[in-house]
C-alpha cells in the first residue's frame, strides 16, 4: 500500500535512458506506452504516443493503450497480475461508475470495502478535511484528521495545533468552497489564513493532491474588466490624441491593438498576492512605455464617458470617399487596402482628410476620366446579387451596406430570438454506424455566397444580442464587423466573433456558424477549438440555419466545449467530429 501511495507517474513525449547490466552499458529505447522505473525510485516514466494529441485527462481515459499501460504499472507496484483487467476497465470510468462496478463485482452495496481501502491509503475523500489536513502538513503537524469526528471535534484540534484565533479557523472552515478551492471568491479567506500561518500557496501545494491555482479564474476576471473598459480606453485615447500632431494621431489604432492584446496579469502573481487587485493589475501595465506617456490610469477609465467612435469613423469614411471622388475617383479595392493600414485608419478617426488624400494619391493610380468633358470618376466596384428574405438584393463587392440596411428593415418588422438548444451526439456516431443525412438541406455542400452567408448570420446574431443586452454590452469583433462598418477594428484573429457582457458582468465569447441550409453541422478551426477549450465555460456557439431565408433559426448550443468528466473534443455527448477538417455534427 505504501508503494502505491508514493507512486508518481511521469508522462513523457520522448525519453533518453541508459541501462547497465554487469559490465554492459547501452541506450534504452522505449516504444509508445512502455515504461521504466529507475532502481530505488518511486517515479515511473511512461512514454506516450507522440502522434496523438492529449488536451486533458479525458483524452488519456479514451486511449485504450494508455489505460492498459497504467493497469500494468499498478499491477507491477502491487505485485498482483490477476486484477490488471480490473484496473484497466475502472480507470476510464468516472467516480460514480467506478463505485457502481465495485458494488456489483465485490458484492459491496455500501462500499464498505472501498472505504476500508481508502482509509488504509489515507485517501482523504472529504474535501473539507483534505484541505485542513494539507494545512497541518504544511505547518509540519503530524495529526490525522481522518481519525477525528466532524466539525465540532475538528476545529478544536486545528486550534490546538495551529495556535491561531478559533474565530478565524471557524470563519474559514465554514466559508470556503472546498469543491472549487481555486475560485477567486475564496481568496479573502485564504489570504487571512495563509498570512496568519505565514505560508504560501506554493507551500500548500507541496502537500496537496490537486494544485491550487487562482491565476486562471483571475485572468478570466481581468479579461472581463478589460473588455468592459475597452470603449472607455478608446475614448480616453481619442481625447488625448485629438489635439496632437499627425505622427501622434496615426498611432491610435496600434495603441488600441496593444490594449486588446495586453493580458494585464503578466506582472501580477495572484498566488503570491492572494487578492484580486484589479487597479494594481491595470496600473502596472499602464506604467509600461507605450501607455505611460498617455498618463492613463485605472481610475481615469472608470470615470471616462464613452464617445460613439464607430459612428465618428463611419461618418468620416463617407466624407473621405466623397473627397476621393472629387479628387479623381479610385478603385474600391485600392480604397479598402489603403484603409487597412493602421496609420491611415487612425488618421481617418481624426478626419485628417488632406493628409489621407495626399498619401492615397502617392500610392495608388486613379481611374481614367469618363466622358468627353472628362467628368470626375466615381469609386469603381463590381455589382453582385443575392436572394435575402425572399427578395433579390443588389450590392457592391466588398461593400455590404445595402445588405445591412435590408436586415435593419427586417428587424423593424420582426422580432428575432436566440433559442437555447441542447445538442446531442448523433445516434449513428454513438452506434458507430454509417453516416446518412436526409431531409432539408442535409448533406448538400453550398459554396455560393459563403462570405455573405457568414456576414448575414453574424449580423442577425449581433442585432439580436444588442436587443437583449443593450448596445454598450455587445461587441462584434470579427472581420465581418469591419466589413459591415460596425467595428473598424474587426479581425478574425480573436478566436470568436462576438463578445457580450451579461447582467452579472460576466463576459461571454460567441462563435457564430451560419448556413443557407438546415444541416446541423459546422466547421471549426484548431485555433477556435483551442480558444474555446481555454474559455470553455464562457464560450458559446450560436448557429444560424437557413440564414438567407425568412424562416431562419438562431440556436444557442451553449458551452459545448465544456465537456463532462471523462469527455474530450473527440469523444463527448454533445457532438461528433468528422475527419474532414474538424467538422462538428450534432442532433
Amino acid at each position: 500500500m505504501n508503494q502505491l501511495k508514493k507512486l508518481k507517474i511521469c508522462l513523457c513525449t520522448s525519453t533518453e535512458a541508459k541501462y547497465k547490466f554487469d559490465n554492459t552499458e547501452g541506450k534504452l529505447k522505449l516504444n509508445p506506452y512502455e515504461h521504466i522505473q529507475p532502481t530505488g525510485e518511486n517515479t515511473v516514466y511512461l512514454l506516450l504516443n507522440s502522434t496523438k494529441q492529449y488536451t486533458d485527462v479525458a483524452d488519456l481515459k479514451n486511449d485504450e493503450k494508455f489505460c492498459n499501460a497504467l493497469a500494468e504499472i499498478i499491477s507491477g507496484v502491487l505485485k498482483i497480475d490477476e486484477n490488471r483487467n480490473d484496473f484497466r476497465e475502472l480507470f476510464p470510468k468516472d467516480r460514480q461508475k467506478r463505485d457502481s462496478v465495485i458494488q456489483i463485482d465485490f458484492d459491496d452495496p455500501n462500499l464498505e470495502k472501498l472505504k476500508e481501502v481508502r482509509l488504509r491509503l489515507r485517501d482523504v475523500t472529504d474535501v473539507q478535511k483534505e484541505f485542513w489536513q494539507n494545512i497541518l502538513l504544511t505547518k509540519g503537524v503530524d495529526e490525522d484528521l481522518l481519525e477525528i469526528g466532524y466539525k465540532d471535534e475538528t476545529i478544536p484540534v486545528l486550534y490546538k495545533h495551529l495556535c491561531i484565533e478559533e474565530a478565524l479557523i471557524r470563519e474559514v472552515f465554514e466559508t470556503i468552497d472546498y469543491e472549487n478551492l481555486s475560485k477567486v471568491q475564496n481568496l479573502p479567506h485564504i489570504k487571512k489564513l495563509f498570512n496568519v500561518l505565514n505560508i504560501t500557496v506554493k507551500d500548500y501545494n507541496l502537500h496537496a493532491a490537486e494544485e491550487t491555482d487562482y491565476s486562471k479564474e483571475f485572468e478570466s476576471e481581468i479579461s472581463s474588466e478589460k473588455y468592459r473598459l475597452q470603449k472607455k480606453f478608446q475614448t480616453y485615447l481619442y481625447e488625448t490624441l485629438k489635439d496632437k500632431d499627425v505622427s501622434s494621431k496615426e498611432q491610435f489604432v496600434s495603441i488600441i491593438n496593444t490594449y486588446t492584446r495586453s493580458s494585464f496579469v503578466d506582472h501580477y502573481n495572484i498566488n503570491q498576492e492572494l487578492s484580486a487587485d484589479k487597479e494594481k493589475c491595470f496600473n502596472t501595465t499602464f506604467h509600461e512605455d507605450l501607455f505611460k506617456k498617455l498618463s492613463v490610469t485605472y481610475s481615469n477609465l472608470l470615470r471616462q464617458e464613452e464617445a460613439p467612435l464607430e459612428e465618428i469613423y463611419n461618418k468620416n469614411r463617407q466624407d473621405f470617399l466623397q473627397k476621393i471622388e472629387q479628387s479623381g475617383g479610385a478603385y474600391s479595392e485600392d480604397v479598402n487596402a489603403f484603409l487597412e493600414n493602421p496609420a491611415n485608419k487612425s488618421l481617418l478617426y481624426f478626419a485628417e482628410y488632406e493628409e489621407l488624400i495626399k498619401r492615397f494619391g502617392t500610392k495608388y493610380s486613379r481611374p481614367p476620366k469618363a466622358g468627353a468633358g472628362g467628368e470626375t470618376q466615381q469609386i469603381i466596384s463590381k455589382k453582385k446579387k443575392i436572394m435575402l428574405n425572399g427578395k433579390e438584393q443588389e450590392y457592391e463587392e466588398d461593400d455590404y451596406e445595402s445588405l445591412m440596411k435590408s436586415i435593419d428593415e427586417d428587424f423593424e418588422q420582426k422580432k428575432y430570438d436566440i433559442s437555447g438548444y441542447d445538442p446531442l451526439r448523433p445516434l449513428e456516431a454513438i452506434e458507430g454506424g454509417h453516416k446518412t443525412h436526409t431531409g432539408g438541406g442535409r448533406g448538400k455542400s453550398v459554396k455560393k455566397h459563403t462570405k455573405e452567408i457568414g456576414l448575414i448570420g453574424e449580423y442577425y446574431v449581433y442585432k439580436t444580442l444588442v436587443s437583449n443586452h443593450g448596445p454598450g454590452k455587445v461587441f462584434w469583433v470579427s472581420e465581418n464587423a469591419k466589413t459591415a462598418n460596425v467595428n473598424p477594428q474587426g479581425s478574425n484573429s480573436e478566436g470568436y466573433d462576438i463578445r457580450y457582457i451579461d447582467d452579472n458582468d460576466q463576459v461571454h465569447y460567441v462563435e457564430v456558424k451560419s448556413s443557407s441550409t438546415d444541416e446541423q453541422a459546422f466547421q471549426v478551426s484548431s485555433d477556435e477549438v483551442k480558444f474555446a477549450e481555454k474559455h470553455r465555460k464562457e464560450y458559446e456557439v450560436i448557429i444560424v440555419l437557413n440564414a438567407l431565408d425568412e424562416n431562419r433559426e438562431i440556436k444557442n448550443l451553449g458551452s459545448i466545449f465544456d465537456y463532462k468528466e471523462d469527455e474530450s473534443f473527440n469523444n463527448n455527448s454533445k457532438f461528433s467530429v468528422e475527419n474532414d477538417g474538424f467538422r462538428i455534427r450534432f442532433q
